[in-house]
């Protein structure tokens, strides 16, 4: 077990963090020196070997601390990191949230790509303001109560059925939901400030329970089983919409979006491109893998300067003719 030398390593050290990647580490004990680092506000000892964590008790002033990609699987020994702002331990073999309690000022929590089931053991860390849960097995969203500074929550690729557990999220301002099996739209009535959604590739069929997202700005739903675009008549601010690879066969229910700026409707059903008058400010249009046979619809779209048609049926003499009469536009069909 080789060991590193601090003081011979100074190119390690910058800013007062200590930089350690990719070193071939299994234990912290290997960093000879480390516990007289007590000024030490970064340690990052990702993509290494380490099993568990230990020797960070005289490190009080450590503000980030990153164990990214080891082989941890208990999260053990920092108990005296209690100025610690940010941890990340995604990428290890963790199973339950525990050991945090004393983190009382942790601002941003990673736990993606672990084997966690249960959201647990967060109750103390009221200052959380970004927590990822990305691929894990996680089942039900439960016990975030506590976490009222919560903005960013990311709980994409778990095995979530049901959305829950979120009412006292009301800073909430990123919710990601994807890659689930989540099949109806609920559970969102106290996220008044969310930003952004993302609950695509689940089993949603009919978009719904969105009416007090009055702020959100982006929304994906591509992947899923919706048959008709409906539900969005609160969300006035929204810039991005994507519907992508749905079942949708007609562009109706966007009257309201006047903001909006992208549109994604590729991989559908659709045959005719119509009802998007409303749709003043939109730049940029996916209509690739559909039915539409015509090139209508667009002539009142004054910032149009993109649409995607690939995998349609249309005549390239239609496109051309499209094109001679507005130069600005950038049609593509192959």
């Amino acid at each position: 077990m080789k060991h590193i030398v601090l003081h011979r390593a100074k190119h390690h050290i910058e800013n007062n963090h200590l930089y350690l990647s990719n070193q071939k580490i299994e234990s912290i004990s290997q960093i000879k020196g480390i516990s007289s680092l007590t000024e030490l506000q970064g340690l990052h000892l990702n993509n290494n070997s380490i099993e568990k964590i230990s020797d960070l008790d005289k490190l009080t002033n450590l503000k980030v601390l990153d164990l990214t990609a080891n082989n941890i699987n208990r999260i053990l020994n920092l108990e005296n990191l209690k100025n610690l702002r940010e941890l990340d331990l995604s990428g290890n073999n963790i199973r339950n949230i525990e050991g945090l309690d004393n983190l009382i000022n942790l601002e941003k929590l990673n736990l993606s790509s672990n084997s966690i089931k249960r959201i647990e053991g967060l109750k103390s860390l009221v200052n959380l303001k970004w927590l990822f849960f990305t691929n894990n097995k996680i089942k039900k969203i439960k016990n975030l109560n506590n976490l009222c500074k919560l903005q960013w929550l990311a709980l994409s690729k778990n095995r979530i059925n049901n959305i829950t557990g979120l009412n006292n999220l009301t800073n909430l301002k990123d919710l990601n939901l994807g890659l689930n099996f989540i099949s109806e739209i609920k559970g969102l009535e106290s996220l008044s400030s969310l930003h952004r959604l993302s609950i695509s590739e689940n089993n949603i069929n009919e978009l719904q329970g969105l009416d007090s997202l009055s702020n959100l700005e982006f929304a994906s739903f591509d992947w899923n089983k919706i048959l008709k675009i409906q539900g969005l008549e609160s969300l006035t601010k929204l810039r991005v919409l994507n519907l992508g690879r749905n079942n949708i066969s007609k562009i109706v229910g966007l009257e309201r979006q006047e903001n909006l700026e992208e549109l994604y409707l590729n991989e559908n059903n659709i045959y005719k491109i119509e009802n998007l008058d409303a749709l003043q400010r939109l730049e940029f249009i996916d209509l690739s893998g559909n039915q539409i046979t015509e090139l209508e619809g667009i002539d009142k779209l004054p910032n149009l300067s993109e649409i995607l048609l690939r995998r349609n049926y249309l005549y390239r003499s239609t496109i051309k003719e499209v094109k001679d009469s507005n130069s600005q536009l950038n049609i593509e069909i192959s």
